[in-house]
């Protein structure tokens, strides 16, 4: 070898240990924390290693690197911790809980669930709103689409391996138009039961009510027969929410609401086809069954004026003998009321026969949509963290259904987890409700129980044998019916546009039937009218071309 080259040889040598002084310091920790980027790997490498199901990923050179987390992510969500004002301490907790575990800052917008949509959208026009939005249902995704304020996300989460694993029906829920618009917040089949107070059909000799014909007698009876024994005119036999806790009655008449009660353009599993009930010949025998109930003080008289949370804590009073409400709602409030009435026992009826007998009650497997906000800072990383964190990664998951880790929830084992009590109130802790139940991690998987007494456990336990059996039944008898994924709301433009008119033009005529002010034949001549000038039939002709079907009904 030469002498120059000896010499070339020897700078690059050197050189090198340099870089590798310099890259080993680089990677010193003054604290000892591991540093952002070490988490996300660390949680990357435990993704990878538990994919989808939990069965072990094999890497390859085709495999695509992991999207780095983002260092800030805004979620803009009702009811997290209860309403606005509600457990300021929990959810401040909460993301601090939430930063630690993941190395992202995160801050969560919870605007008052009764003017929620109207404040997030003055929020988002004006700008002062980024991140990921939840919405109620895809009209408002069609609409924030059609507004062009949100982003497609197909590019962004193409390659994210917990999107690939989830069902095709969950992916496919808010694609319009060949992209990605929204995410849904869960994925797991729920559906609506009638609450009753067994204890008041027990002490007035009444059997549990099948038809609406039964019922109406039960209301009446819990009205009128003192079922509480105090000698008191204090009990009532319905409570709802406008419309929405009476969708069961609706339906038994042939005149099936949509997926929210909100108004009377539906999809109907009986005609393969979007109807407008209104326009059914059940539909008048369904108001003016209302309309006696009413009248006579059967149904409560705020039934129009109650909030969703006021129509609960009716029922929960112990002074409203049934409601329409989510499936097992009715008997895990039996210890709430028993606290004042220690005989209280609910039952709970999968849905009420009446002119129609089959394909009534809907269950869905949506859950609302979240948008992706135009000028979310590092939107590619937020959303795929999104996805990782609440979809992909178990604690993440729970952390967003249920709350801090051994504060409100702990892990009994692998597949227990105890919700846990405030031990100033001896009540279970409010939930952030951020994601909802998805197959992963669905309750045929984990096991979700409430910690407290030996008695509590298994009373949970027993709650869900029996939402079990409910359900099987319901599919067995063809009471139930699994909602295809996007029948549960229509598309069309149209719809979008003027949906607001839709729902106050329903809300006018059942209001003005159900209190006594038209009759149901004149009130729905009006309601005819008042569609047709606002686009009520290409509402129709749109909604069923979407689904390959021609408009049955004209206005």
């Amino acid at each position: 070898m030469s002498k120059k080259a000896f010499v070339r040889l020897m700078v690059l040598v050197m050189c090198m240990c340099l870089l590798f002084v310099t890259m080993s310091g680089c990677g010193e920790k003054p604290s000892g924390k591991p540093t952002v980027e070490e988490q996300t790997k660390q949680e990357d490498d435990k993704q990878t290693e538990q994919k989808a199901e939990g069965q072990t990923e094999q890497k390859s050179e085709d495999t695509p690197q992991a999207v780095a987390r983002p260092e800030f992510m805004e979620i803009t969500r009702t009811l997290y911790f209860g309403d606005a004002t509600d457990n300021p301490d929990l959810k401040e907790e909460w993301c601090k809980a939430f930063e630690e575990k993941f190395g992202i800052k995160i801050k969560v917008n919870s605007p008052p669930r009764n003017e929620y949509l109207q404040k997030v959208n003055l929020m988002v026009a004006s700008g002062e709103l980024k991140g990921l939005v939840n919405l109620f249902t895809p009209n408002d995704v069609l609409k924030y689409k059609d507004d062009g304020v949100i982003e497609p996300l197909d590019e962004y989460i193409k390659d994210n391996a917990v999107w690939n694993s989830m069902p095709d029906g969950f992916k496919e829920l808010h694609e319009y138009d060949g992209q990605v618009w929204a995410i849904a917040m869960g994925y797991s089949g729920n559906y609506f039961t009638r609450a009753i107070r067994k204890d008041w059909l027990d002490k007035l000799g009444l059997k549990v009510p099948e038809t609406v014909d039964e019922l109406y007698e039960v209301a009446r009876a819990f009205t009128l027969d003192d079922p509480d024994g105090n000698g008191q005119d204090d009990t009532v036999g319905l409570v709802s929410a406008g419309t929405w806790n009476l969708q069961d009655i609706f339906q038994a008449f042939g005149a099936r609401l949509n997926n929210v009660g909100g108004n009377s353009i539906a999809w109907d599993p009986n005609e393969d086809a979007w109807v407008d009930s209104m326009l059914k010949p059940g539909m008048v025998d369904a108001l003016n069954y209302l309309a006696d109930m009413y009248k006579n003080g059967y149904l409560d008289r705020e039934v129009f004026t109650n909030s969703g949370s006021q129509m609960r804590e009716k029922f929960l009073s112990g002074k409203y003998g049934s409601t329409f409400y989510w499936s097992m709602w009715g008997y895990s409030s039996e210890p709430q009321i028993q606290k004042s009435i220690p005989d209280a026992k609910v039952i709970e009826v999968v849905g009420l026969k009446g002119t129609v007998t089959q394909n009534l009650n809907q269950v869905v497997t949506t859950g609302a949509p979240y948008v992706l906000i135009k000028g979310t800072p590092q939107p590619k990383e937020v959303v795929n963290a999104f996805l990782d964190i609440f979809f992909g990664d178990k604690l993440g998951h729970f952390m967003g259904r249920l709350g801090i880790e051994n504060k409100t929830f702990k892990f009994v084992d692998d597949n227990t987890i105890y919700t846990l009590k405030d031990p100033g109130t001896g009540q279970g802790y409010a939930q952030p409700g951020i994601v909802s139940e998805i197959p992963r991690f669905g309750s045929d998987k984990i096991t979700i129980i409430p910690d407290g007494t030996e008695e509590e456990k298994q009373r949970s336990i027993e709650m869900a044998n029996i939402k079990k059996k409910m359900t099987e039944e319901g599919f067995a008898i063809k009471i139930l019916f699994e909602c295809p994924g996007k029948m549960d709301v229509l598309l069309s433009d149209k719809y979008t546009e003027v949906s607001a008119d839709v729902n106050r033009i329903f809300n006018d005529t059942v209001v003005k039937v159900v209190t006594g002010e038209m009759k149901a034949e004149d009130a729905i001549a009006e309601y005819r009218k008042q569609m047709k000038a606002i686009g009520g039939d290409i509402i129709l002709q749109e909604a069923n071309a979407a689904i390959g079907r021609q408009a049955k009904q004209t206005y």
